[in-house]
Parts: structure tokens; C-alpha cells; sequence
């Protein structure tokens, strides 16, 4: 069944594998940024300007940003293949919820880069701005894996997946993929 399928079982090259190895590695660096997060709940050590766990938040912050090749090889490669064949809600509700989670990447990134000093209000902050950012990328995530890739799989055509294919390559990797 397609929605249980597991990137593997597609071609290396495939966009929808390509797509959902770097839906992994997302979720790895969230399970830092979690990791991170409930550190700083504890304790604001290294929280400090220029701290080690200021540091190591804002870099986990910079890398989800770096997601943003994978955002555009869907909104301009995938959806909108999807779109032209009728398929139009599911990528309206990813584009919106890609929207809101740059938003929430630039806010994390952007705490972390400043000289704000590393009081209650700031772990406050971050651990909401974490805990919001973590599970709605999360959530994203799986609506992808489980219903947007199966139902696209199904629907297009060859001649879709290989024009995704020369989207992808055109627009490139995230700097942390292992597509190269």
C-alpha cells in the first residue's frame, strides 16, 4: 500500500525519495532542537550570549532554514503538477503550512541571534517557539509521507515525474541532503 511505502522502495533518484530522506534528517535535527530545548527548561547555562547552547540552538535554527530548496521543489515542481490535475487541496494546505513554519524557523533563528540576555522571559520564549515549531513540522512532515507522496504517486504520470525530476535538479539540494 502506498501510503505505508518507505522512501527505499522507490528509485534513488525518484523526487518522492529524495524528498522523504531529507523529511529524516529533518527530523533528526527536531529531535535535537527538542534535546536543546529541554536543556534550556532546566537550566539557562550556555543560554548566554554566545553560549554553547545559544550556539548549538541557533546553528539547529540555520539548518532547518536550510530547508528551503526542499520547500521549493515542492511548490514549484511537485504541487503544482499535482494542481493541473485537479489535485488542489492538499498542496494549498502545504504551502500554507510552509508559510507558517519559515516563520517560526526565522523566530527561532532570530532569538537565538540576538543579545537578548538569557532571563525567564527568553526560555520562555524559546521553549514555545520550539515547541510550536517542532510539532507542526512534525505534523507537516507526516501529512506529506502519509497522504500528499502516496496520493501524488498514484496520479501523476511519468512524463510529471520526470519534469519534478528537472524541477529538483534545477532548483538543487539542501545543504545538509544526501543528494548531491
Amino acid at each position: 500500500m502506498l501510503s505505508q511505502m518507505g522512501a527505499e522502495e522507490l528509485p534513488p533518484a525518484h523526487p518522492v525519495r529524495i524528498l522523504m530522506e531529507e523529511h529524516d534528517q529533518l527530523l533528526g535535527f527536531l529531535s535535537e532542537l527538542e534535546l536543546a530545548a529541554a536543556a534550556a527548561r532546566k537550566s539557562a547555562t550556555g543560554l548566554e550570549v554566545g553560549g554553547t547552547l545559544r550556539t548549538s540552538i541557533h546553528a539547529l535554527a540555520l539548518t532547518l532554514l536550510d530547508a528551503e530548496p526542499h520547500h521549493q521543489r515542492e511548490e514549484q515542481g511537485l504541487f503544482p503538477r499535482m494542481e493541473r490535475i485537479g489535485i488542489e487541496g492538499p498542496p494549498h494546505m502545504m504551502r500554507m503550512e510552509h508559510e507558517i513554519l519559515r516563520a517560526a524557523k526565522r523566530s527561532l533563528a532570530e532569538q537565538m541571534s540576538s543579545d537578548a540576555p538569557a532571563n525567564e522571559a527568553f526560555v520562555a520564549q524559546l521553549c514555545r517557539t520550539t515547541s510550536d515549531l517542532v510539532g507542526t513540522l512534525r505534523a507537516h512532515i507526516q501529512k506529506e509521507n502519509r497522504i500528499l507522496y502516496p496520493m501524488a504517486l498514484e496520479a501523476l504520470s511519468a512524463e510529471d515525474w520526470r519534469e519534478i525530476a528537472t524541477d529538483c535538479e534545477r532548483i538543487g539540494p539542501c545543504s545538509f541532503s544526501k543528494w548531491r
